[in-house]
């Protein structure tokens, strides 16, 4: 039975939670608080902080769903004398194997009672004092980035210039192809229709306006203000984490509150997708920017998209023009959605965009077909994981992804044509 009041011989027992957006570490953190002495905890954002918290820590929680430490930082941690203790969620989770494969001590079910873990977690004791860590082979802990590859990579901006392109549905699957191989966080700043919170199965509290108001105040908005589960208990959709918009209520984006979000964010993951919604992003006339024109400077790639049809092109002409005036240089991607299967009037959009933008050219021109499982998918609350869009998806993607970390962190120039199915000529 766990011990209603932790004792610990001397000094703080400090206990280090690798991030997690489970309902369990809160449970822990108040259970602790309620009924522990001598016990601190500290949330741990990354893997940076993981490192530096060693040489002080006494306990490591970590979870099967985040897979934020690899098996050497994990063996790296017990040789400086901490206990690992590993949560599984049946539900979500990579099952109990997993964190046995990683090196926990210790696995406890997420679902148990609470204070079972928090008796595994106040027993395990101060470990012994330490002269200094320990030595550990280079060639088994993953090379740092360099600050700067580390502040340009992994950060896209996902845009719209005219209503019905499924900028939402291109997002959340882009979102989800990249978290296959990558610790991803979709962050919705949309003032004016946001959906996210119904899209993704997240509950409507915290989530944009407390993680915006947190990074005002320069405090840490991470892991607190993610979107989580739903108190229903409905499983999210989605292998990424996510700060969702409060649906049906405005909140005002401030730019300089959103460069301080994404700031922290790219701290912890390794891309960040930013939805802008209606072209969110630039200066109107007589007008500042919007919240993403801070942003901009920030991004690795941007994706814009627009109807399939002569007024969308004509729309992301003006985008063009509009964003040359910023003076950011990240690669851009004029994407169309809900294309038909007609070459000639793809070949025609293209030519409209590259004849006008030939002082200033997209990257790359994409077209996204029309697909039946898209409408779907969004009516079941599930994701489309195969078909022709979800490949061209994908595609898009991969190139957004190559652009952040190619060229060993250096951006790719304007017009060079890209893999996938982008028209050529087209920019």
């Amino acid at each position: 039975m766990p011990p209603e009041v932790a004792v610990v011989a001397e000094g703080a027992l400090l206990v280090g939670v690798v991030a997690t957006t489970a309902e369990w570490s809160l449970g822990l953190r108040a259970y602790l608080r309620d009924h522990a002495q001598g016990v601190r905890l500290e949330v741990l954002a990354d893997r940076a902080a993981v490192s530096s918290a060693l040489g002080r820590l006494d306990v490591l929680v970590v979870d099967d769903v985040m897979r934020t430490l690899t098996v050497a930082e994990v063996a790296r941690a017990r040789e400086t004398g901490v206990r690992v203790i590993g949560v599984c969620d049946p539900a979500g989770g990579l099952g109990a194997a997993h964190l046995q494969r990683l090196g926990a001590d210790e696995v406890i079910a997420a679902d148990g009672p609470v204070g079972l873990l928090a008796g595994a977690v106040t027993s395990a004791g101060k470990r012994p004092p330490l002269e200094g860590l320990p030595s550990w082979p280079a060639s088994l802990m993953p090379p740092a980035p360099a600050p700067a590859v580390a502040a340009r990579r992994g950060l896209s901006i996902w845009a719209k210039v005219s209503g019905g392109p499924g900028l939402t549905e291109t997002v959340v699957a882009a979102a989800d192809h990249l978290a296959r191989r990558r610790r991803v966080l979709l962050v919705e700043a949309d003032q004016v229709a946001p959906v996210l919170v119904s899209r993704l199965m997240r509950a409507p509290d915290g989530g944009l306006a407390w993680a915006l108001s947190r990074a005002a105040q320069g405090l840490d908005a991470f892991p607190d203000g993610l979107s989580g589960p739903r108190p229903d208990g409905a499983r999210p959709v989605g292998a990424f984490d996510a700060v969702c918009a409060p649906y049906g209520t405005t909140v005002a984006v401030q730019a300089q509150h959103l460069e301080r979000l994404v700031a922290q964010a790219l701290r912890s993951y390794e891309h960040v997708l930013v939805e802008m919604g209606t072209d969110a992003m630039l200066a109107g006339p007589g007008r500042q920017g919007g919240p993403g024109s801070r942003v901009l400077t920030m991004a690795s790639s941007i994706v814009v998209m627009a109807q399939s049809d002569p007024d969308g092109a004509a729309r992301l002409v003006s985008w063009r023009a509009a964003f040359v005036g910023t003076g950011a240089t990240a690669p851009c991607h004029a994407v169309f959605g809900r294309t038909g299967r007609s070459r000639y009037e793809r070949h025609h959009l293209a030519s409209v965009v590259s004849a006008n933008c030939a002082g200033h050219p997209f990257t790359g021109t994409h077209f996204l077909p029309e697909d039946p499982k898209v409408p779907r998918a969004r009516w079941n609350a599930e994701l489309v994981v195969s078909g022709p869009w979800r490949a061209e998806v994908a595609r898009l993607a991969d190139q957004v992804a190559v652009e952040a970390v190619g060229s060993g962190g250096r951006r790719a120039p304007y017009g060079r044509p890209r893999s996938g199915r982008s028209v050529p000529g087209a920019g």
